[in-house]
């Protein structure tokens, strides 16, 4: 008897009781848990940044169209086909679409600073995230300076 007594005790020291299986499960799912949350943030993050990359190339189009748009009419042409706009919903290529999630204002400002020469054109880009506009926004401006000879 007393040499079942000696296996048995030999026999539970190896073996895990209830609470040290409790205690192992619980220190895995919060490491679980904490693995889960930081890789959440993560993907949001990464979504937050791809919408303000998109945002800054859709305000540089805008910028870059209004000076082609100079070049190839004058400056004359941005005033004469209202290349002004006030919250255009957008999609991620830059195309007017109503259910984009990109808004885009643009503001031409003809004789900036009491200077007939110059004309400023600002655009801000900005982007709503499940159907909420975000505070972010990019704003770029550009002054362009006419010069054409006086008569």
């Amino acid at each position: 008897m007393k040499n079942f007594m000696l296996k048995m005790s030999t026999l539970n020291n190896k073996a895990f009781t209830l609470v040290e299986a409790l205690f192992s499960s619980a220190i895995v799912s919060i490491v679980f848990v904490s693995v889960i949350v930081i890789f959440v943030q993560t993907v949001c993050i990464s979504g937050r940044a791809d919408h303000e990359y998109i945002a800054v190339n859709l305000a540089k189009a805008r910028i870059e169209f209004a000076r082609a748009l100079i070049e190839a009419n004058g400056f004359d042409s941005l005033t004469e086909t209202k290349f002004g706009e006030s919250s255009t919903r957008l999609n991620a290529h830059g195309v007017p679409d109503e259910n984009g999630i990109f808004y885009r204002s643009t503001e031409v400002i003809t004789d900036y600073d009491d200077n007939e020469r110059l004309t400023q054109v600002e655009v801000q880009v900005g982007y709503s995230s499940m159907g909420v506009r975000t505070k972010s926004q990019t704003i770029m401006s550009m002054i362009f300076v006419d010069f054409k000879e006086e008569e």
